[in-house]
């Protein structure tokens, strides 16, 4: 099974490359990606303009994508509420669970937020996608 990817190397420079598989975590899933759209936030990421590139807190290269739509193909062993075949589509923002704005259910604003597709999570602009399951 290969996993090609949209991968932005550095602004203006975009490739589809073929990534390999890291190791599934425990509580990950993987999907088949079928559908991803594009939006504004994948544009500035090509284009260099998106803040976060100028704070030093992403880097390239980066895989983007955070919309996206597909199918359960393999789940780690400790995955409960996920079974190979679902359909399912994810969150962009990852929260902790920890700090105080996510025991407060607001995990889009934690104090160590992770996001798919924008640095911090390979996104979904792939042939395949690894999440956590609560993701």
């Amino acid at each position: 099974m290969n996993n090609k990817a949209v991968v932005i190397r550095e602004k203006g420079c975009i490739r589809v490359e073929t990534i390999p598989f890291s190791p599934l975590p425990s509580d990950y899933i993987r999907a088949k990606v079928y559908r991803a759209g594009i939006c504004g936030t994948d544009i500035e990421l090509f284009n260099g303009t998106i803040p976060y590139l100028k704070t030093g807190k992403i880097f390239y290269p980066i895989i983007p994508g955070h919309e996206w739509a597909g199918k359960v193909v393999e789940v780690g062993s400790k995955v409960k509420n996920f079974k190979k075949g679902d359909k399912v589509t994810g969150e962009l923002h990852l929260g902790c669970g920890f700090c105080d704005n996510c025991k407060q259910g607001k995990y889009n604003v934690c104090l160590n937020i992770k996001r798919i597709g924008i640095g911090d999570l390979p996104g979904a602009l792939a042939s395949y996608l690894q999440l956590p399951e609560n993701m």
